[in-house]
């Protein structure tokens, strides 16, 4: 089954839950964490899985986004694999993407949300 898998730092859960409603509200499949963990699963494994299986990454970036090493690890994965999973970002403040995800996302669109309900 195809599904986009939603990438976000902790402080982020709020709007991430936001735009997991409306996109899945509009037909999409979502996977997103902690709700498709199952309990009792190996946290980084089922990460992996979510991101290694999924056919799009929506990120969502903010300052706290910034220095997440959990976050940028997901986006690695995805550029890393072959075909690289697209990556739709979802810019949530007027930060900068950190140098870390410049590396990756500069070839990159985002959609601005900063400041705009989800």
């Amino acid at each position: 089954m195809a599904y986009t898998f939603i990438s976000y730092e902790k402080a982020d859960a709020l709007p991430a839950a936001d735009l997991c409603t409306l996109l899945e509200e509009s037909g999409l499949v979502c996977w997103i964490a902690p709700r498709d963990i199952p309990p009792g699963a190996s946290y980084a494994a089922t990460l992996y899985n979510g991101v290694a299986g999924a056919s799009a990454l929506v990120l969502l970036l903010s300052a706290t986004t910034n220095d997440s090493p959990h976050v940028l690890r997901e986006v690695e994965l995805a550029v890393s694999k072959r075909p690289p999973i697209p990556i739709i970002t979802v810019r949530l403040d007027r930060s900068d993407p950190s140098p870390d995800f410049k590396y990756h996302l500069t070839s990159l669109q985002w959609i601005e949300a900063a400041g705009r309900p989800l």
